[in-house]
């Protein structure tokens, strides 16, 4: 069976088989007036370059399109399969990838494969899958034109006309989102053991925190044993170590969801995790803990374990993005709910002052916590609680591109938290908040 490079997962094709695929799409081998031409949704580049990203962007402003690097074109058709050099232990897909994100705004859904020519391993060729953006992708290099279209087998710039019809229909789309529930029998929210009541017995916490971050535009996710086996891994390496050992976790499974649910009964602690047919990301757990210091059993709420949640599953979901294949833009949305719980601090003989201190998480590990804040760097609003009340949940809605999930994530961290902060009543520098994130 051939392999189709506009639809099948390239990344399950073997090398050799994906160049001689190329080879025979391209017709590289044939008569050149029967060789692959450029259209609305293919386009050819000997080298990466500024043409390479505007057809890119093009391609997501229109129909979506495939794009081949390192395959030269005469007169509007595929000519040879020549490969692009590239250093020892480097991979052409990486640069892209980071041109892509550098220089269209938002990023655009796209697919990327890399693979070494047969006979020359210094030479290679990138395979981009382009799908239409919700959103009008925008070429950002000073002084040039913004937006581009695809028309017919050139990316060009668009019109009046053009880029009214591109408003037209991205509003639409957008209006017509709507986010998937998890399916019945997936109790996805947090519960605690119930009060004086009978051994296991639980009812739901009336603390949490849940996120959930999904793409741009929704995917086509064929959940399998493959990606459950793949999601469990990225989730045991994405997270500190906790108060306690991490035991095996339980699973849920459904036609469009896959749920892992992690109970310590010693604690009272529970989180939940889960990915959907559609590439959405979901997490939740408690937002009680008790404090690590002193005899004494009190619950607080933890701004350093809110932090680390938000970066673990921003990495979590980075993570399975990549391995579907996908390097578009997301949204994320976060809700915390605290109540009455107190803030936890402990105070620092070095610094002379308290800090926020983790609840859940210890410093153990390769994954590390946030590193606590300072007592004195955040302020909590003085207002009168007949006109406001107390302020017990807060909520977050950032988005989030391939550059700010790929590396530092402290951007990303301290822009969500900093949101939920502020409807909880409390003021911090977002510079104070990237340093807990700093190496």
């Amino acid at each position: 069976m051939g392999v189709d490079l506009y639809k099948d997962d390239l990344g399950a094709v073997a090398a050799d088989d994906l160049y001689a695929a190329i080879e025979e799409f391209t017709g590289v081998a044939l008569a050149p007036e029967n060789r692959a031409p450029e259209g609305y949704l293919l386009d050819f580049k000997q080298e990466w370059s500024d043409k390479s990203v505007k057809t890119v962007a093009a391609f997501a402003n229109t129909f979506g399109g495939l794009l081949i690097v390192g395959v030269s074109e005469k007169n509007g058709r595929a000519d040879q399969v020549i490969g692009v050099p590239v250093g020892p232990k480097q991979e052409l897909k990486t640069s892209i990838a980071s041109s892509i994100a550098s220089n269209i705004s938002p990023t655009p859904p796209y697919e990327i494969w890399n693979l070494a020519m047969p006979q020359e391993p210094s030479r290679q060729l990138c395979i981009i899958r382009v799908r239409k953006g919700t959103a009008i992708h925008l070429w950002t290099k000073k002084d040039e034109c913004p937006v581009y279209v695809r028309n017919d087998s050139e990316s060009r710039r668009a019109d009046a006309a053009q880029l009214q019809g591109l408003l037209a229909t991205r509003l639409r789309t957008r209006a017509a989102r709507k986010p998937l529930n998890p399916p019945a029998g997936a109790l996805f929210f947090v519960t605690r053991a119930t009060e004086g009541s009978v051994e296991n017995s639980r009812e739901r916490s009336a603390t949490f925190l849940e996120i959930s971050i999904a793409p741009e535009a929704p995917l086509k996710v064929h959940l399998d044993l493959a990606i459950e086996e793949k999601v469990s891994s990225i989730i045991g390496g994405s997270y500190p170590e906790p108060v306690g050992s991490w035991p095996t976790l339980t699973t849920t499974h459904s036609r469009n969801w896959y749920q892992l649910t992690y109970l310590h009964k010693a604690s009272d602690y529970e989180m939940h995790w889960a990915i959907d047919d559609r590439g959405g990301c979901h997490f939740c757990t408690q937002t009680r803990v008790f404090s690590p210091l002193g005899a004494e059993r009190k619950e607080f709420w933890s701004l350093s374990d809110l932090m680390t949640n938000i970066s673990s599953a921003i990495g979590v979901t980075h993570q399975f993005w990549r391995f579907v294949g996908y390097m578009g833009e997301g949204s994320m949305e976060a809700g915390i709910r605290v109540g009455a719980l107190p803030l936890l601090s402990w105070y620092h003989p070095q610094l002379g002052e308290n800090v926020y201190i983790p609840g859940f998480y210890t410093g153990n590990g390769a994954i590390r916590p946030a590193i606590p804040l300072s007592w004195s760097a955040m302020r909590l609003a003085n207002e009168p609680v007949a006109s406001w009340g107390k302020r017990e949940s807060g909520a977050a809605e950032i988005e989030i591109n391939f550059a700010s999930r790929s590396g530092s994530r402290a951007e990303a961290v301290a822009l969500a938290t900093n949101q939920i902060l502020r409807d909880l009543g409390y003021a911090a520098k977002l510079t104070d908040l990237k340093q807990c994130f700093q190496d």
